[in-house]
């Protein structure tokens, strides 16, 4: 049932994601998944101060969750604490995408575009052809819009399944005006909320 309630929530359907969420909890509020969905939907929502209070309770009892702690990493980064989110993404693995991806978004929006396209290149020769989501996401942020809906447009040619995150993700807002994106959106045929 979180499963679901995460993926209306990724796709812009925050109500029904909640009432969803809603039942789960009622369900079993001890089961750590409902929490970690809690937080999950709390940042899709924007409403980063109370995620981070769910994330970070969340890290006292899981402290070794590679989930709890991206969740953190986001959160962070989100609410504008880039050195923070910089320092909780690098406990992630280092293979993780976004390992990648906050640390050069926490770079790119503190004006260091050198350092988010060193990371946007360490990633690139790390992944290759399977990450042209998280190269958008990273482009967005440095203000390339060409080369973000270049990968976006490569993104749907591979079938990503990072596209799913298109409607909320909060890295590619700065695309949402230019008409590639909206025609993007249309193309996969997102149910309305």
């Amino acid at each position: 049932m979180v499963s679901v309630a995460n993926f209306l929530a990724q796709i812009g359907h925050s109500r029904r994601a909640d009432a969803l969420w809603n039942q789960a909890n009622a369900r079993d509020p001890l089961d750590p998944s409902v929490a970690r969905s809690r937080g999950y939907l709390l940042v899709r929502r924007g409403a980063y101060q109370e995620a981070l209070a769910v994330i970070e309770k969340l890290m006292a009892d899981e402290p070794t969750s590679t989930n709890v702690r991206n969740g953190l990493a986001a959160a962070l980064l989100l609410s504008g604490r880039y050195a923070d989110a910089a320092r909780a993404a690098d406990q992630l693995p280092h293979e993780h995408p976004n390992w990648f991806v906050i640390r050069s978004v926490a770079a790119a929006r503190t004006g260091d575009r050198a350092q988010a396209a060193a990371i946007l290149a360490a990633m690139r020769q790390k992944a290759g052809d399977s990450a042209h989501y998280q190269y958008a996401q990273m482009l967005s942020q440095m203000g390339d819009r060409d080369g973000a809906m270049a990968e976006l447009e490569a993104s749907y040619r591979a079938r990503d399944p990072g596209l799913g995150f298109l409607p909320t993700d909060e890295h590619l807002k700065p695309l949402r005006g230019d008409p590639r994106f909206a025609s993007l959106i249309a193309r996969l045929s997102f149910p309305k909320p």
